[in-house]
This record gives structure tokens, sequence and C-alpha cells, in this order.
């Protein structure tokens, strides 16, 4: 399942080539800078109350302890936390900032993407072909048996992805001023202020 994360400049639009460049060198490292300093902090012990995790079960917290002698919420074995650290990417524009897109194997999320019927019928109207068409109508019909309902691994799939997306307001603090001071070096690498 892919997660992204998006981190929006505070910087206006501009017209100008250079600044649309420099946006975007900006927004690329303050999505580096969120993937290397915060991203580990949500496999931390007060990652649930920073971040809003919801409650696990008592059994699942006692088989955890039991196997692994901690209460994380989002390590289990530790595969998660792996993957979301081993790799990235990052894609930006010079205008609305960068996202950072992230994998990881969420149990439940059959698909990659948790689609509805209504999405499905869309993709279906674009003229999919040969398996995607075939994968397609294999999940229009599960859909349509559950009377359109995502099953509960597809829940607990999209509950995960909104905590490891989670962004607290310090961290959102810190990327701005990432993203401010980045801005301002690379203006002034590319124009720098002349004196009369």
């Amino acid at each position: 399942m892919e997660l992204r994360t998006t981190v929006s400049t505070n910087i206006p639009a501009d017209p100008d080539r250079k600044t649309r460049a420099a946006v975007k060198a900006a927004s690329i490292a303050a999505a580096k800078e969120h993937h290397a300093r915060h991203m580990p902090w949500h496999f931390t012990l007060f990652a649930n109350a920073k971040y809003g995790y919801t409650r696990r079960s008592d059994a699942y917290n006692d088989l955890k302890k039991k196997l692994f002698g901690h209460f994380k919420s989002l390590e289990f074995s530790g595969k998660t936390k792996s993957e979301i650290l081993s790799s990235y990417i990052i894609k930006a524009t010079g205008t609305r900032g960068a996202s950072l897109h992230m994998k990881a194997s969420l149990l439940g999320s059959t698909s990659g993407k948790v689609l509805d019927i209504d999405a499905i019928n869309r993709m279906l109207a674009d003229g999919r072909r040969g398996r995607e068409y075939t994968r397609l109508m294999r999940l229009l019909q599960r859909l349509k048996k559950n009377g359109g309902k995502m099953t509960r691994g597809q829940e607990q799939a999209i509950a995960r992805n909104a905590e490891l997306t989670a962004i607290a307001s310090d961290e959102l603090r810190h990327l701005a001023q990432t993203e401010e001071r980045v801005f301002g070096e690379a203006m002034n690498q590319r124009d720098p202020m002349r004196t009369l």
C-alpha cells in the first residue's frame, strides 16, 4: 500500500522560473527532512499520544508484550518500520510543494488502494484492458457481495495509513523553518543581491 504525505509550501506561487525552482528545492528538502527526522518517531512508545493513534486491543498488546517486550503501536515484527524508513520517493513541483511517497505492506489492503464501487466503475469507463480489467471486475463483484462496504482489513489499513501520515504541529513548524532556510539559500545562490 502506498502512503502519501504532502508537505505543502508556505511560499506564495510566483510566475518567475527561478523562484519556482527555489520553491521546488525547498519543498524537496522539507520532505527529505520529514522522512529522516520525523518518520522514525512514529515507531516510538510516545507516538500514541503525539499522533493520536487509535487504541489497540488488550489481546494485541498482550501478544506484543509477550513476543517482543514492547507496546509500540505500529511495530509488530518491524517489517513496516523497515519498509517505511528504507525507501521513499519525493515528487515535487515549483508551485504546490512536495509529496512524500512511502510503501508499506499493511495487512488487509489487498489491492494497494482501497477502492469503492464508484471508483471501480470510473476506472472501467476509462477503458482499462487485460489483467487490469479482470482484477477490477473481481473487486467489483466482491464489493457487490459485501453491499459496497469495505472489509475490516481495508478499514484497518486506512486507519494505519492515517496514523503513519500524521504530522504533529511542532513538526510542521520545523518543516516550515527548513523550507524557508533552503528557499532563501536557493534564491541567493541563483540571484545574489547586487550593490550599486
